[in-house]
């Protein structure tokens, strides 16, 4: 039986959910998983009952696994941002917790002792926030000199902060509210689409179009800056790789300068553009976006089905790895999810391989996309 499991307050609500939504994706720096639940307003209840900034919610689903058996998929979980009722429906709309960090601390927040690690800073100063941020840390931890946050400093600048110390660190917030940040190589469950799939939509990945790539190397003796950072002050090095064929076809579509201190060498750094635009040209037609019935597939879990629209119409097989997804329950639609799966990240094999494709990618997706028109 599918069916919603919602909580609010503290409070289960599911017998009076008409619909939900959810929709979220693992770039949770800069876009929170954004939810929202209809009640039946009968007789006015839900009126004035909610605080928004206050109150939290968990959004579940009870639909089947990719073997068929009964399953509940956790979806989303976070604060209400505003709340509408009339007299029909209440119609409740919210964010996951990242969306609520951009509070600042409650209290100046200082290490005891010299050499704190990334794990140790995250976790405490998550659990100044409330409701309290679980903390997943499975990556590279480092070793900081001592290190202190004033109380004017948020949430979400810690946790920028601390990530930037840690090359390739992928990083969001799960369906259960847990603040995740892993090591590039790290996976959740392998899950199959097969018997699932009831749209098998292909599409361009934008990202794959950038065919000029340009990477700054440093020729000081030290290392100046994070790796990424620009420094005027550094005497640069530049390797560049071009595209000719993508560039007579769809014009210059020009990537991020990238800024890599450790890059010692023209050589180096025309070796790492050359990789770059290499694995650009790799993902051209990498993204896929299929609905599937019944499941929500976890963000960054690996997945894999038979699309019946490859290329040339022929069938492909594809795997690949969850980066958004948007959950819809309704009683019109019942419980369906489309998914954007990018066979892409299962190249990645190295955090430091990761850092260097997400700093050209991060900006330079969305810069293009109206730049490209398909053949």
């Amino acid at each position: 039986m599918i069916k919603p499991i919602i909580t609010i307050a503290g409070t289960y609500y599911s017998k009076f959910c008409t619909e939900f939504t959810a929709d979220g994706s693992i770039n949770t720096r800069s876009e929170a998983t954004k939810a929202k639940i209809v009640l039946a307003n009968i007789n006015r209840k839900f009126d004035d009952m909610f605080t928004p900034q206050k109150d939290s919610f968990t959004i579940q689903a009870q639909g089947i696994d990719e073997n068929g058996a009964e399953y509940i998929w956790p979806i989303a979980k976070g604060i209400i941002s505003d709340v509408v009722c009339d007299q029909d429906w209440c119609t409740i709309n919210g964010t996951c917790l990242i969306g609520d960090l951009a509070d600042a601390l409650p209290i100046h927040w200082s290490s005891n002792r010299q050499k704190v690690k990334i794990s140790e800073i995250l976790t405490s100063v998550m659990a100044l926030h409330d409701p309290i941020v679980e903390v997943d840390y499975q990556a590279h931890d480092p070793d900081l000199e001592q290190k202190q946050f004033d109380a004017c400093t948020t949430f979400q600048e810690v946790i920028n902060y601390c990530v930037s110390q840690v090359n390739g660190a992928v990083v969001f917030v799960d369906e259960t509210g847990h603040l995740h940040i892993w090591d590039s190589t790290k996976r959740r469950p392998t899950i199959n689409l097969d018997h699932h799939v009831v749209e098998q939509n292909t599409s361009k990945s934008v990202m794959g179009y950038i065919n000029i790539v340009s990477v700054h190397g440093d020729l000081s003796e030290a290392t100046t800056g994070d790796p990424g950072s620009e420094n005027s002050s550094m005497p640069q090095i530049q390797g560049k790789a071009i595209d000719a064929v993508s560039i007579a076809k769809y014009g210059e579509l020009i990537g991020p300068d990238i800024y890599l201190p450790n890059i010692k060498s023209e050589p180096e750094a025309q070796k790492q553009a050359d990789e770059l635009l290499e694995f650009l040209k790799l993902n051209r037609d990498g993204l896929t976006s299929p609905t599937v019935v019944g499941m929500a597939p976890y963000l960054t879990s690996l997945v894999t089905y038979h699309c019946k629209n490859g290329p040339e119409g022929d069938e492909v097989f594809v795997e690949g790895v969850v980066t958004r997804k948007k959950v819809n329950f309704s009683g019109e639609s019942g419980f369906t999810t489309s998914l954007e799966i990018a066979p892409h990240m299962l190249a990645v094999s190295t955090p430091e391989a990761l850092a260097i494709q997400l700093e050209a990618l991060e900006e330079a997706a969305e810069s293009n996309l109206e730049t490209i028109e398909e053949p």
